[in-house]
């Protein structure tokens, strides 16, 4: 029964924004920089990793080429791994269709949506066709370090590339859609602050997050708050002036499958409707906690613009080894964990 909610919920939400008509703009130059793609692509590919559980980044040209074998006659695939009852089923009325809508279509459009502007803006020809490249690069990563774990078969890989991802991005064109998710919806996108572990040439601090603060459900200085990812967590924002403080609990995935995992709480602050920081306690990566500190972070100590750029992550995971990221002006930082 959930899942037929989660599926009325979404035809409605396609219906309804067909109404709105306000005009968005995702893509701000200033915050964003001009490696703002690469940037997407560690965020979208490396984002399962959260869950060291199920997942690791090992071998990861050789997951792709795993991933390949499974997509390139999806006929074949859908029949060897169940037929096409068990597609349907485990992709379109289960529990998994939950990240299908969040991440690959939702998500997806509005991210989409996003590079297309940025693409625009920089004069690069045919300019959703560097969009549909950049988001196809991480959505094939992602599914290459998904095929780390034996349960997730040749169904999920062609679900989310063949389906959820396609429609995604043909929802990106249609800006009452984005309008409706931005505006209607109070749709932003918290994506990671990607870091390379120096001496391990791994990744870590990465993430696709989406939050929503529908603007219908505002009360005074407060506004109920959702928070999609590998992090699912709901809460409260309070605005303050310039500032926003938003509070959320919930769960950090250890099954992705079956939507389960380990209690997770966040505090995140905004200024001037930009994300400045945010504070993790028992999240996904093994976190005890995790301390984010954002380009513009500055702005809450100094006026200094020589620090705008700056941004930092610090933490420590469940083994009790701390971590330290930084970076300024590069598409991903450089840390170490273990220091």
């Amino acid at each position: 029964m959930s899942i037929k909610i989660v599926l009325f919920l979404f035809i409605s939400t396609f219906t309804i924004s067909t109404f709105a008509t306000k005009e968005v703009r995702v893509f701000n130059e200033q915050r964003d920089g001009v490696f703002f793609p690469i940037k997407y692509y560690f965020n979208g590919a490396f984002d399962v990793i959260q869950n060291p559980v199920w997942f690791n980044q090992d071998n990861y040209s050789q997951k792709h080429r795993e991933v390949f074998s499974r997509i390139k006659n999806p006929d074949k695939s859908i029949r060897r791994d169940g037929g096409y009852g068990k597609f349907f089923k485990d992709e379109f009325l289960s529990s998994r269709v939950i990240p299908n809508i969040g991440l690959h279509t939702l998500g997806a459009s509005y991210d989409s949506f996003w590079l297309t502007e940025y693409f625009t803006y920089y004069n690069y020809p045919v300019a959703p066709l560097w969009t549909f490249i950049t988001t196809y690069a991480a959505h094939i990563g992602n599914e290459a370090l998904e095929s780390t774990h034996d349960e997730i078969k040749s169904h999920d890989h062609i679900a989310d590339l063949y389906f959820f991802d396609v429609l995604g991005f043909t929802l990106s064109f249609n800006k009452e859609w984005i309008a409706f998710l931005s505006n209607d919806l109070g749709m932003r996108a918290w994506h990671g602050q990607p870091t390379l572990e120096i001496d391990k040439n791994k990744i870590f601090n990465p993430g696709l997050n989406y939050i929503y603060r529908p603007e219908i459900l505002k009360f005074g200085s407060y506004a109920p708050i959702l928070h999609t990812g590998m992090q699912n967590m709901a809460g409260l924002s309070r605005y303050n002036g310039r500032e926003t403080h938003s509070f959320l609990a919930g769960v950090a995935l250890t099954n992705p499958l079956k939507q389960k995992g380990r209690f997770v709480v966040g505090y995140y602050l905004e200024q001037n409707e930009e994300l400045v920081a945010s504070l993790l306690l028992n999240s996904g990566e093994n976190m005890r906690f995790k301390l984010n500190l954002y380009p513009n972070f500055s702005g809450l100590f100094a006026e200094d613009k020589i620090w705008k750029d700056f941004s930092i992550v610090v933490g420590e995971t469940r083994s009790r080894d701390y971590l330290l990221g930084f970076n300024f002006k590069m598409p991903i930082g450089l840390g170490k964990i273990g220091l």
